[in-house]
């Protein structure tokens, strides 16, 4: 019996909740597999050990100066992640999505601003960055390695 896709959170972006329904429709991906929510950041690691700059060209210091940014760290507000049907990642499953998701976003009003399109044959893993927040469009093995808690 299939597993039902996750629930779209009620404050995701409007353009988020569009793209969301439009992976649904894609028979390329795991639908129990498609996610899409706030970033998390990872806890912080422990701090540099302060040396002071060394040598003739002063360099080697640890010190980066003052921060005036709240949210340090945080790249993408919100993050989309889509698993293709095991086996399918090598028969252009990957691509299709990509071109999916390019054509989402770049025909919604107003069109979110995307990277120019790169050819990445082979990938198991593609990130779209658009701007507030990312798209993950991976194999099972690549969710499997980097996504499993």
């Amino acid at each position: 019996m299939p597993i039902a896709p996750a629930a779209v959170p009620n404050d995701a972006p409007d353009v988020l909740k569009l793209l969301y329904s439009k992976l649904l429709e894609s028979p390329h991906l795991e639908k129990s597999q498609l996610a899409l929510g706030p970033t998390i950041l990872p806890a912080p690691g422990p701090p540099l050990p302060l040396r002071a700059p060394h040598g003739r060209r002063k360099r080697g210091g640890t010190y980066a100066g003052e921060s005036s940014f709240d949210d340090v760290g945080r790249i993408w507000d919100w993050a989309v992640t889509a698993q293709v049907k095991e086996g399918t990642e090598r028969s252009g499953a990957i691509e299709s999505v990509v071109r999916l998701v390019r054509k989402t976003l770049l025909t919604h009003e107003p069109p979110v601003p995307l990277a120019p399109k790169r050819r990445v044959g082979g990938s198991e893993w593609v990130l779209i960055d658009a701007s507030t927040f990312a798209i993950h469009i991976v194999s099972k093995a690549a969710r499997e390695k980097y996504f499993s808690s």
